[in-house]
């Protein structure tokens, strides 16, 4: 099975203990691994890695996940085929469109967008995007 690499911006509880876990737990059968994690809190990094490593470990697999300063530099990583948006909600416009953009798979989290503006502007990223594939 192929390896999905996934890039997770936003390491809350949504982002990490449940999604997360969710990946770790589901590897073997969907080939879905976190590659890549990014949060605002450095030291919410390094124990996230950790956490993730220890969540793959228990399945047997090895994992690793490069850390990330900012969430475009996750987006543009080669590790990267999926991100994760799990950060605040007011931040989703600002790595979703970059994101849908790159022509990566993305998953934003609910809600999609802090207003209307901002989530009529993901929904037109991913129009565009699906159009060039």
């Amino acid at each position: 099975m192929e390896t999905v690499g996934i890039g997770i911006i936003g390491l809350g509880m949504r982002g990490l203990q449940t999604l997360g876990r969710t990946i770790a737990t589901l590897e073997h059968e969907t080939g879905f691994r976190v590659t890549a994690i990014n949060d605002r809190n450095p030291e919410r990094m390094v124990e996230a890695r950790e956490l993730l490593a220890q969540m793959f470990a228990s399945k047997g697999i090895e994992a690793d996940p490069r850390l990330y300063r900012d969430g475009e530099a996750l987006i543009a990583a080669p590790e990267v085929d999926l991100v994760l948006i799990t950060s605040i909600t007011d931040s989703h416009r600002q790595y979703a469109v970059p994101a849908l953009r790159s022509g990566k798979k993305v998953y934003c989290d609910k809600p999609l967008a802090q207003n209307a503006e901002d989530a009529v502007t993901i929904v037109e990223a991913e129009a565009a995007a699906r159009k060039r594939r």
